[in-house]
């Protein structure tokens, strides 16, 4: 029944609240949910007037409980339809103050109503006490009805609210405060102004989260608003004292809910029409509620609307008839004032020697989401963690903290790494070896003086904050590395550092490193071309080449397989005259044979007339080159010196024979 989530003593309220009810509809004595209609205070007992007065009239009423007026009238003579002249009419209350109107009546168009003009008028609530309704302005044309001349008083009307009282009347011609003079004649005996009128609706008397609203029925709704986390604390809303003008168990509230952005963990009215949105007054207090964003990064808002009416048939709706009050509304928004986050101090550390960067650990920032108690999470959007290696140089860190109603706030620190102050420093000329790569690369604590600790430890700041630059002979850059290209030069280099330091001097570029060789032994036919057989492999950094230092021939007679060996002693040496330590390898040859000799083209035609080379056997005939040469494994086998006869103990030999004699032509 209620909308909200109420302790265990609501179900005892609720009981209570169903009993109260059955006995207030037998006990009520006339119930003013009844009297919501509108009513009119008088009514018409004579028609014609009977009296040209023309000052002020006035007729007392009072009221027990706060009324509403929505309409003036005044009394018409019968004998002329409609009012000639100009008759004004107000409520005064009992201290001359004009509290409603007056207006102003003439002619016919307003209806006639029991002899009274009535008109619609904005409606107007009198509180409880003494009004007078006054009218002025009656004359010879527009007679008023006295009942002290003639006739009976006007009818009375109370609905079980008014109570009427005594007549007045003033020789006033003008609206304006109450008559002076006290008439003793019969309640009600002016027929002159009138009035239509209904119990005002119920007014309301809320309070939640410590926000009062009462409403006052102006017929504007009235306003109030606070702030709520969004959870927790949790609930976030509670209702204080409800209660209303009346205590007419029909009295209830009528409850409506508006979520933007918005939901709850409670039970609440949804706001549209028909049951279960309705309680009574004293059910309110103590009910609780919890009332969460849906999207934390958005707006969001409640709007609460309470309503007072007279619930005539008990069905917990306000039905068309049942009187009304003006809402009570609340607009209950969720909290925008940003979570405080608080950072911790600056931090300011040096570098150890020759490092750039350094670990630093520190604490997570605090939050407080005061008033709101909940957890605010945080989370590091620049810089870097704790507990990282920090570079030289100011490192900013940034932290977000945010809320459960989405609101935000940062807060940020600096890490300062100063690098290692360098003692003084100079440069020194200097010899740099290149490595097995053939590269040097010159370091600072190569090129720098100044830097040694008293056991020889390096006290630099950071290495990479260093710039060395050598340049050749032709004044091209080469960076802080040399080569190859360099051995054996004499190069300038310049070192500087980013805060500014900057020295030079020179550097000698040398070859220290020995080569080394590798010998190889080989097995080849003794007719085998030796030069390219079984070389040695020379390893070295920039580059050597392998020197014969001896070759032995030895010769094996008895051998079946091999006829003989050649040792061989080879060294590597370099550009810059560094030996490697010697080796020695050995060819064994193999005893010869006809496999692989190939012999020379046969037929070979010579012209009697051509121009070619003789040998020198002293017969002019074609030297073998002509003719051809036989060849082993592609290497021709003449002359000698072409192959290792002296390896085989073999010799190669020639002879001519003249086949064909003419004048024409010879054959060999």
């Amino acid at each position: 029944m209620s909308i909200f989530t109420k302790k265990s003593s609501l179900l005892f309220k609720t009981f209570l609240y169903s009993c109260l009810v059955t006995v207030g509809l037998v006990t009520n004595q006339a119930s003013l949910h009844a009297q919501c209609a509108s009513n009119s205070a008088y009514s018409g007992t004579i028609t014609n007037g009977n009296q040209n007065w023309t000052g002020l009239l006035g007729l007392e009423f009072s009221n027990s409980v706060p009324i509403v007026i929505n309409q003036l009238g005044v009394f018409d003579d019968a004998t002329v339809s409609g009012i000639t002249g100009n008759i004004s009419v107000g409520i005064v209350n009992d201290a001359g103050t004009t509290v409603v109107g007056p207006i102003i009546f003439t002619g016919a168009g307003d209806p006639l109503i029991s002899s009274y003009r009535m008109r619609n008028i904005a409606p107007v609530m009198l509180g409880v006490g003494t009004y007078h309704i006054v009218a002025v302005g009656f004359s010879a044309s527009d007679p008023n009805g006295n009942a002290g001349v003639s006739g009976t008083a006007a009818g009375l009307n109370s609905a079980g609210i008014l109570t009427f009282g005594q007549n007045r009347f003033d020789v006033t011609t003008a609206f304006g405060g109450r008559p002076a003079t006290v008439d003793g004649g019969p309640t009600g005996r002016y027929h002159a102004g009138n009035f239509n009128f209904s119990v005002a609706a119920p007014t309301l008397n809320a309070n939640i989260n410590g926000t009062n609203i009462i409403t006052d029925n102006n017929f504007v709704n009235n306003t109030g608003s606070f702030t709520i986390c969004s959870g927790p604390p949790a609930p976030n809303v509670t209702l204080g004292a409800f209660t209303t003008s009346y205590s007419d168990p029909l009295v209830k509230i009528y409850q409506e809910i508006t979520f933007n952005n918005a939901t709850q963990s409670g039970l609440w009215c949804s706001g549209t029409s028909g049951a279960g949105c309705s309680a009574a007054p004293g059910l309110f207090a103590g009910a609780t509620n919890t009332f969460s964003k849906v999207n934390p990064v958005l707006p969001g808002s409640v709007i609460l609307r309470f309503r007072p009416y007279f619930d005539n048939n008990n069905n917990n709706n306000i039905d068309v008839g049942e009187c009304a009050g003006d809402w009570a509304v609340y607009t209950v928004n969720f909290e925008t004032q940003a979570p405080t986050i608080t950072c911790p101090a600056n931090i300011t550390e040096s570098t150890l020697a020759t490092l750039c960067s350094k670990v630093v650990n520190f604490t997570l920032p605090t939050t407080s989401d005061l008033p709101c108690t909940g957890t605010v999470p945080v989370v590091q959007v620049a810089g870097l963690a704790s507990g990282t290696a920090f570079p030289i140089g100011v490192t900013t860190n940034t932290f977000m903290a945010t809320d459960a109603a989405g609101n935000t706030n940062t807060c940020s620190f600096t890490v300062t790494i100063n690098d290692y102050v360098n003692p003084p420093l100079g440069c020194k000329p200097i010899q740099i070896s290149l490595d097995s790569d053939c590269e040097g690369t010159l370091e600072p604590t190569t090129v720098l003086t100044g830097w040694e600790g008293p056991l020889g430890e390096v006290l630099l700041g950071c290495l990479a904050n260093y710039t060395i630059n050598v340049t050749d002979a032709n004044g091209d850059d080469l960076g802080d590395t040399v080569g190859n290209g360099q051995i054996g030069k004499t190069l300038d280099y310049v070192i500087t550092n980013v805060n500014g330091y900057i020295c030079s001097n020179k550097v000698k570029v040398e070859d220290k490193i020995a080569p080394e060789i590798v010998c190889q032994d080989g097995i080849v036919n003794c007719l085998a071309d030796l030069k390219n057989v079984a070389m040695p492999i020379v390893l070295d950094n920039c580059g050597a080449k392998a020197v014969l230092v001896n070759e032995l021939h030895n010769a094996l007679d008895c051998d079946p397989l091999y006829v003989g060996t050649v040792t061989r002693t080879w060294k590597a040496v370099d550009a810059s005259g560094n030996e490697s330590e010697p080796c020695t390898s050995t060819i064994s040859l193999l005893r010869p044979s006809t496999v692989g000799i190939m012999p020379p083209a046969t037929n070979v035609k010579l012209s009697c007339s051509a121009s070619y080379a003789k040998d020198d056997r002293g017969f002019d005939f074609p030297h073998p080159s002509v003719t051809g040469i036989p060849s082993f494994n592609g290497t021709p086998l003449y002359p000698m010196s072409q192959l290792n006869m002296l390896y085989c103990n073999a010799t190669i030999d020639y002879t001519d024979q003249l086949v064909v004699d003419t004048d024409c032509k010879k054959g060999f």
